[in-house]
């Protein structure tokens, strides 16, 4: 990659909740991206010529996978087989590409596990570990590998009940009890709008060799710190319920040295507050826009 001639670039996973601030951010700069479709991939159906602009790329960008937000709760073999066999799969295809950039998560850092009933969100952390080794096995000696461990991404256009802030401002706006799991450990939260800077700080940083880099603020937040400030910025105070712990990575604090050093990058807009006043007006605006015509506002 020169400054002369921008690269050319694949995006996995551009309708996703990141991939369309991805896709946004990357065609406001010079760089040719083509979005791809890894689901039509992994059946066998990507057209030819996608084909050849996946083969042909200079920087592949695989933010495409299976996550704990799915609609439907994902088994472990499926992310094994999405994250891991799927990863695979592309990079093998994509061997050309003078750069990788796959979009991990924090929880992939391992460390220790907070014991409990639910297996889901350990075995979603082992296949993002697992595919960061593809990452650079498959990148080879001859290219570049950035895997960006994220920190919770939040704020507006988030999906409604995703992960804690998502699920208490659904409790505020409807007047129904949080559930809370005891002890659960502090968490990063990272605005979206900053995760997709990091993504094209990374496809365009001119970095060589293989890096897995975290992406956070550095700042853990408690689940009761998080509670309050939704309860600050509805004016609600909200029911709690407390559950018993579930399984899952206890997150590590980030360490941003790599990516201040690297992409040259920081978090700008994710202060927790910011992040929930942007994810609350947008469900707010949501809610109201799909209201029929002539039906009262929910209180």
């Amino acid at each position: 990659m020169t400054e002369q001639k921008a690269p050319s670039l694949v995006l996995t996973g551009s309708t996703g909740y990141l991939g369309k601030q991805v896709l946004a951010a990357l065609k406001a700069t010079n760089v040719k991206v083509e979005s791809f479709s890894f689901s039509k991939f992994l059946r066998g159906a990507a057209e030819p010529a996608a084909l050849r602009r996946l083969q042909q790329a200079d920087v592949v960008c695989h933010l495409a996978g299976i996550h704990p937000h799915q609609p439907i709760t994902p088994s472990e073999n499926l992310y094994w087989e999405v994250n891991v066999v799927g990863t695979k799969k592309l990079l093998t295809a994509a061997q050309n590409a003078g750069r990788i950039v796959f979009a991990s998560s924090a929880m992939a850092a391992g460390g220790k596990t907070q014991p409990g009933p639910n297996q889901g969100l350990l075995a979603y952390a082992n296949s993002k570990r697992a595919a960061e080794a593809l990452v650079v096995e498959c990148a080879g000696i001859n290219a570049s590998s950035l895997s960006l461990r994220f920190q919770a991404i939040a704020g507006a256009h988030r999906e409604p009940c995703v992960g804690l802030i998502g699920n208490a401002l659904r409790a505020a706006r409807e007047g129904t009890p949080l559930t809370i799991f005891r002890q659960a450990p502090p968490r990063e939260y990272l605005h979206v709008a900053d995760a997709a800077s990091a993504i094209v700080a990374a496809c365009l940083a001119p970095v060589e060799g293989h890096s897995v880099i975290d992406i956070g603020t550095g700042f853990p937040q408690h689940v009761s710190t998080v509670v309050q400030t939704v309860e600050r910025v509805t004016g609600v105070e909200i029911q709690k319920h407390s559950v018993r712990s579930r399984t899952e990575p206890a997150p590590q604090t980030s360490d941003l040295l790599a990516a201040r050093t690297l992409l040259r990058w920081q978090a700008c807009r994710s202060g927790l507050t910011r992040i929930i006043i942007d994810q609350w007006e947008d469900q707010q605006h949501r809610a109201t826009i799909s209201i029929p015509t002539g039906a009262g506002l929910i209180p």
